[in-house]
């Protein structure tokens, strides 16, 4: 059944459901590249069904689906140990920033000034995203009447959700909207995940800077809401926690700051991906590859196939592109070819770990030829979905 654009997977037991969860449909970023994703989410059986194997035929159900459908990979927040079973594997840690020295003045940078979010901010703050974004690995592609949106767009109308929220912009000298913080007290991850991680913490959900001057205003206003606010016991906050990658404007603002970046990553939990089809996956690659094509070293036309236990394509490479066919003939046979799992292969289209690593464990490693088109190619990024897409 279909609930707010997601899929609803249920297994019924005379009748009755005992085992759920959602399949939600998302397109994430990697470079220049778009990849459709389903994200699964909400995976649940009613405590007294538990332990009968209810969950297991659910998810092999939604694998044997996802395979049929148009996503090239499926992502989740797992629990330990159980989703291996089901091809999924550690996909990147995930981050936090705390800002220190809470007592220290943090002043906004001259000609700057904050406000609360009001509802003409919204679009602006779209398009914030979407720039800040849109080079990324792993950021997903916002409806602008989607989920995130349309929770932010009531709160800048006053509407009250559950929790208290609160999304504060900075306002540049030219008076334009340049950078935001939002709670996002709306998010499960934000409540449920890093406000339990972090109780003597401020947890500030998503920040977005278009500039250096607007990333300066940003941890400038994170670090005052911080100085001001109190844990649930009613006592100060020790620091503010940010949820971003090690890499950016913001980042780099705060490596001039009292700052700590945390990076946590678990070997069966937490984020977790698997290919669900090695040519949907290949092709959406593709732009991105192709911008990469100049990282490669100085080769004449070569053909690279890479084979797993759920299917095989090849990547012919040329000075201009790198088209990607499924099929392989007598007549066209690779030049090279790595052989490798499915989660491996995961992990190199989003960057997950360095390629050198997932090439000294594959039996046999790879000769230096291939080496050198897999670094090229999939080089390692820092994959990263922000609280509020996370399913």
């Amino acid at each position: 059944m279909q609930d707010h654009g997601a899929t609803v997977a249920e297994l019924l037991v005379a009748g009755q459901v005992v085992s759920s969860l959602l399949l939600v449909p998302l397109t994430i970023a990697v470079g220049c590249a778009r990849v459709k994703v389903d994200g699964i989410g909400g995976v649940e059986t009613v405590e007294a069904q538990r332990n009968k194997g209810y969950s297991r035929r659910v998810l092999e159900g939604t694998v044997r689906h996802m395979r049929q459908g148009s996503a090239a990979l499926s992502m989740l927040y797992g629990i330990p140990d159980f989703y291996p079973k089901f091809g999924f594997a550690t996909a990147g840690p995930d981050y936090a920033l705390q800002l220190r020295g809470l007592s220290r003045p943090a002043d906004l940078p001259t000609g700057w000034t904050v406000r609360n979010c009001r509802p003409d901010d919204v679009p602006v703050i779209q398009r914030l995203y979407a720039e800040y974004t849109g080079g990324a690995v792993g950021a997903v592609e916002r409806a602008p009447d989607g989920r995130v949106w349309s929770t932010l767009a009531a709160l800048a109308t006053g509407v009250k959700v559950g929790d208290p929220d609160e999304c504060r912009v900075v306002v540049g000298p030219s008076g334009r909207v340049d950078g935001y913080a939002w709670r996002g007290k709306h998010f499960w991850p934000v409540t449920s995940d890093f406000e339990r991680a972090f109780p003597d913490s401020l947890v500030i959900g998503e920040v977005i800077a278009s500039s250096t001057p607007a990333a300066d205003a940003v941890l400038a206003v994170c670090r005052a809401w911080g100085a001001q606010a109190t844990t649930p016991r009613g006592e100060p906050v020790k620091d503010v926690v940010l949820s971003l990658p090690p890499e950016g404007l913001l980042y780099a603002a705060a490596l001039r700051q009292d700052a700590r970046m945390l990076i946590t990553s678990r070997s069966a939990e937490d984020f977790m991906a698997r290919t669900v089809d090695v040519a949907r996956l290949l092709r959406a690659l593709a732009p991105e590859l192709t911008a990469r094509r100049g990282d490669l070293p100085a080769t004449p036309n070569v053909t690279l196939r890479l084979e797993t236990e759920i299917g095989a394509s090849t990547l012919h490479i040329t000075d201009a592109e790198v088209r990607v066919t499924a099929s392989e003939t007598a007549s066209h046979r690779p030049d090279t070819t790595l052989r490798l799992p499915q989660t491996e292969l995961m992990r190199l289209a989003l960057g997950a770990l360095p390629p050198a690593d997932v090439l000294n464990r594959l039996d046999p490693p790879p000769d230096d030829r291939t080496r050198a088109l897999v670094d090229g190619l999939f080089p390692q990024r820092r994959p990263y979905l922000h609280l509020p897409d996370r399913i």
